[in-house]
């Protein structure tokens, strides 16, 4: 790794390169598993901070209130056209189907 030239040690790029790399090769699965582990309790602290730990004053949230209100009115139009197509349809199955003629049979039945 080292090499006298002139009463000095030379250190070599190339030797320098290989040692990290032969630790790199030793260490990585470490590495890997420690930087996922980092980010999985990073964004499991997230998560949970953003769920239990939000601020909100009164302001904002009776701003996000009226900025929702309009979403949640009822379109009474519209609710009654569904239920007058549900009220058909349960009225359609719920009614005796008619005696259609059997067009596979040959010959009608007599009585």
């Amino acid at each position: 790794m080292f090499e006298k030239k002139n009463g000095y040690n030379k250190i070599r790029v190339a030797d320098i390169a290989e040692s990290a790399f032969s630790v790199w090769l030793r260490r990585y699965k470490a590495v890997f598993f420690i930087l996922f582990f980092g980010i999985c309790a990073w964004s499991a602290f997230l998560w949970y901070y953003s769920l239990y730990y939000f601020h909100w004053d009164e302001q904002q949230k009776q701003e996000y209130r009226a900025a929702q209100s309009h979403l949640t009115t009822l379109d009474k139009k519209g609710f009654d056209k569904v239920l007058d197509v549900a009220e058909n349809r349960r009225e359609t199955y719920t009614s005796e189907p008619a005696v259609v003629r059997n067009i596979f049979m040959t010959k009608p039945k007599s009585e």
